[in-house]
Formats: structure tokens, sequence, C-alpha cells
């Protein structure tokens, strides 16, 4: 109450004034004050999520402190209410038994400083954690999603753009006394930048070069298959001509969005987006189907046709064009089915224009997975032709920006990953220890030489860049069983929020959870031949959806228990 009557009122002096603190309901110690302020910090860690799922598809160094600052308040709220709300996940015991393998990794590692040094990178699987016990309902849960979904067609916008103006600057003649020839640069070499900085004409170039406090210019070169960087004297370069070259915009680059030159990374967010997007547009049909049937949100029972229990639509409903023409043809009509239409197809184009063949094979999996879970069989021939109409025009990109066909062992980067494979398993076979603890991550970056990696040096310096091998390799068999049970789980629980079991969810939840279902599968896909669980950028993501997924599965649980207590009456 506001004001208290006389002086009997407990904690009342007097007429009218409360002096004593209101206590938690949580622990008697701690001032409602504080308690209440708790509320304030779960506004806050709203805040940074909703700059997590933003930036999340652009910078890495954005995305990552949104994170941490938001665990920071996760963890002070955890202080102040000095209780920890959590519901535990089908995920617990695999990562927890998967992290301590990799910190007794760290403890046996040849290089200990190094590894323990990577054990940072570790902590982002805190982004589940933090995703799955703070965003407590499906409805937010969407929201992110769906932000993120659209925030990446900034940068998928940004990348045809990029593609039309040209990037860098490809050198088409040379003189033979131009400076650029005593850097060794030759004709088909394409300049990327200067010092540093971006660089779109011979001008910018000379801007760049003639700065006055260097006496050096340092160019970052591709050559097809390779980058390098060059470093040569300034001259006195006072015009263009005095270059003795001749350039053009260069075109045929690989796509990477606002991530450089990272492409594979980029690929890989793809990937997991288009995934999503995917999934909505499968499940917009199931939307139109319950309409045409029902004329209502719900169906009870098994009266109605169409209908197997609550709210579930199994069957086909022809379209209002003509009788043999399914629903999931006609429902490109829809604002929605347009929007989602042309977010996969330009987000496809952009994966086609990475030019990374593992994540064109992945996502295609993908694809196919979803259309077959769903049992989807219009959806299964659409890719079928898809696929075989892009399948040309992908080839010839892969032929013109990286000169190499689709598959060859005798191409660079084949012949790089059978090499380090090798080297790789053999180190890993070489002693009982690497088996049980591996080598300690990174640690073959310190002693590549005394192992023999990379053919003595002659590769360049990386890793096994495959995620299973990888893991075995760093953190021993353990931890790769551990890995193999934790996402076993992981697609399980995906397998079934994409089946009946998940009946009580909306279509956009059950979009979602299908666009994850095959965006993990094509994340797995692609971890064969790439080190893809070592990508900051993208495993963020991946733990972000993993905590969306586990919101799901909450929510079709609670639904259940909801009723079966209304069915006994209870």
């Amino acid at each position: 109450m506001k004001r208290c009557r006389g002086a009997g009122v407990q904690g009342c002096r007097g007429e009218g004034v409360i002096v004593s603190f209101t206590r938690s309901p949580v622990h008697p110690l701690i001032p409602s004050s504080l308690y209440h302020c708790s509320f304030a910090l779960d506004a806050g860690i709203l805040f940074f999520l909703v700059i997590f799922c933003l930036f999340a598809p652009h910078s890495i160094a954005v995305t990552q402190v949104a994170f941490y600052t938001a665990l920071l308040l996760w963890l002070i709220k955890i202080i102040l209410r000095r209780k920890l709300e959590y519901t535990g996940s089908a995920f617990d015991l695999p990562v927890i038994a998967f992290v301590a393998f990799t910190g007794l990794s760290a403890v046996f590692s040849y290089e200990r400083a190094v590894s323990f040094g990577k054990l940072g990178s570790v902590s982002l699987v805190l982004i589940f954690f933090l995703v799955a016990q703070q965003v407590r309902t499906v409805r937010l849960a969407k929201t992110l999603v769906l932000m993120m979904l659209v925030s990446c067609m900034v940068n998928v916008g940004y990348v045809f753009w990029e593609k039309v103006q040209g990037r860098g600057l490809k050198i088409v003649q040379m003189k033979p006394e131009s400076p650029l020839a005593a850097a060794r640069l030759t004709p088909g070499d394409v300049i990327l930048d200067v010092n540093g900085r971006s660089v779109n004409s011979l001008q910018e170039l000379l801007r760049l070069a003639r700065q006055p406090d260097r006496d050096v210019v340092t160019l970052f070169v591709y050559r097809p298959e390779i980058y390098f960087r060059r470093t040569l004297p300034v001259g006195d370069w006072n015009e263009v001509q005095a270059l003795g070259v001749e350039v053009t915009p260069w075109h045929q680059f690989r796509a990477a969005g606002f991530y450089g030159w990272n492409y594979f990374t980029y690929a890989e967010v793809l990937q997991l987006l288009a995934s999503i997007a995917f999934g909505l547009l499968l499940l917009l049909r199931r939307k139109f189907e319950y309409r045409e049937k029902t004329g209502r949100k719900g169906c009870r029972g098994e009266g109605v046709r169409g209908c197997r229990g609550e709210g579930v639509i199994v069957s086909f409903t022809p379209s209002p064009i003509h009788p043999f023409t399914p629903s999931f043809l006609f429902f490109r009509i829809s604002p929605q089915g347009v929007a989602l239409a042309l977010m996969v197809i330009s987000m496809s184009a952009a994966i086609i224009l990475t030019v990374t063949r593992a994540v064109w094979i992945a996502f295609a999996g993908a694809l196919l997975a979803m259309s077959l879970r769903v049992m989807n069989k219009w959806a299964v021939l659409i890719i079928l032709v898809g696929g075989l109409a892009a399948a040309p025009v992908a080839l010839n990109i892969l032929q013109q920006t990286r000169g190499q066909r689709l598959l060859s062992t005798q191409e660079p980067s084949t012949a790089y990953r059978l090499t380090v494979w090798k080297e790789g398993v053999h180190l890993l076979m070489s002693r009982p220890k690497h088996l049980a603890f591996g080598i300690g991550m990174d640690s073959l970056k310190v002693r590549w030489r005394e192992w023999g990696l990379f053919q003595g040096g002659k590769l360049p310096l990386g890793h096994m860049h495959s995620t299973p091998l990888q893991i075995a390799l760093e953190r021993g068999i353990p931890a790769l069983i551990c890995f193999t049970w934790w996402f076993g789980a992981y697609v399980l629980l995906l397998w079934r929020l994409t089946g009946r079991r998940a009946a009580s969810l909306d279509w956009v939840s059950r979009g979602i959870c299908l666009g994850i279902f095959g965006g993990t599968i094509g994340f797995l896909i692609s971890s064969l031949v790439h080190y893809n669980f070592g990508d900051s950028e993208v495993i963020m993501i991946v733990y972000f959806l993993m905590g969306v997924s586990v919101i799901m599965e909450r929510e079709t649980r609670t639904s259940q228990v909801k009723w079966v207590n209304e069915s006994t009456g209870q």
C-alpha cells in the first residue's frame, strides 16, 4: 500500500510513511530494488541479442561484442537474483563432455600456452545456453530469426552491386620497365588493395602509394587460387603513365559479402540462412491448405477432412485454378510466397557466386533433405529441374573464376586436401596420446616442421580442412565421439520438430525448424571437407539456431502436457 495509518503498522513510523525495504520473493536479504533491476537486465540482454541477429550475417566483431555483453548482463542477473533459472535440454551432457575433453586436450597439449589461448573460442558455445534460457517465448525466437534472415539480404544485395561494379584492378598489359614488373607481377594478376585499402582505379593506387609517411608500398595481389603480398619502394610516380600498366575492373572474384575475402565463411552463412528461407517457403503451402480446408485457425478431432488430430494438415489441396495443380505451385501469388521465393533465389545465386563447391553440394543436400522430410514431391521436382538449369551456369562460373572442374583429384585445392588428410591421419595414429587427448589446439601451427606437415612447408600452412579430422587430431577421439553424440542428438531433435510432434506450432515456427534441420544437414555435409566448426562467424549462427530449436521443442512439450490435461479433465 502507498500509505499506512498509525504506528501500529509494521514498517511504519507515524502516519503515512513507509520506511522499511520490501524484500524480494527470491531471497529475504535481497532488496526489491535489486531484484527488479534484473528485469531491466532482461531488456538489456534482449537488446544485445537483437544486435547479434542484425550483425551476425555481416560482422564478427560487432556480433561477438553483442554476445559477450549479453552474456555479462546474464551473469549479473544471476548474481543479483542468486538463482539460476535453467531448463535442461538434450544437448547438455554431450556439450559438457565435449568441452571437458577439449580442456583435457589443452592440458596435455604440446603447446599448452597456445592451446589454452584457444579455449576462448570454446566459450562461444554459451550462445546456445544464453538463447535457450533468455528467449522465453516462441514469438520472440521467431522474430529474432526473421530479423537475421532479412538482415542477410543487405549483403546479398551488396554482392550483386559489387559484381556489377567490379573489385580490384586486373592487369591486362604491362611494360617491361613498369615498377610493378619489378615486384614480379604479371598480366592476369589482380591488385586487390594497396597498404590495406581497396583500390578501384590507378588514380586511387597512386594516391595511396604516395603517402608522405611511407617509403614502401604493400600490394595485396590475387593470382588464380593464390593470394600474396608484394612490397616495393615508392618511386617517382607522378602520373598514371609512370606505372606502365593497363588495367580493368575485376569481375571474376568470389563473392564474400562484408567478410572481406572470406568467401567460404560467407558461403556457409548463406547456406544456413537460405535453408531457413526455403523451409518457410515449403511450410507456407501448409498455411494455405489449412485455410482452404477449415476456414479457421484450428480443427478439432478427426472429423474435419484433411485433419489428423488437432491442427495438422496431411493431405494436398488442389489450387482454385485447376484441380490437378497443387497448392504448392499456387501460393506464389501471396506476398509472403513472393518474398520468400525471391529470398531463396537471390541467396542461392549468391551461394553460386561464392564459387565454393562443397557448399554448393551441401546446400543441394539441405534442400533435398527438407523436401523429402515433408514428403513434397513437387518441391523435389522443382529442386531437380532448377539444379539441372543452374548447373551449367555454376560450372561456367567455376571455370572462369577458378579455372577448375567440379571434381578432380589433380586440381590444386583437392590435391591439397588429400595431402593434409593423409598427413593428419598418420599423425593421429602415430601415438596413443594423440588418440586419447589429441595434440592440442593449434599446436600444429607451431610444430608442423617437427611433424612433417604440409609437405615440409611446400604447401600453405593451415588446418586439416575437415571438421571430424581436425577435432580428432587436436582434441582426441573421445572429443570426436562427444561431437558426434552432440550433433546426432541435435539432428534427432530437429527431425522430431519437423514431424507430427510439432503440430502445436504455427507454420512460421515449423518452417524455421525445417530450415534449421536442412541448414544443419548442409553444415555437416560441408564439414567433411571444411573445418567450418572452427569458423567463428559460422558457428555463432549454428549455436544461436540450436538455442532456437530448444525453445521450439520446449513449446511442443508444454502444449502436449496442456492437451493431455485438458483431455483428462485435469
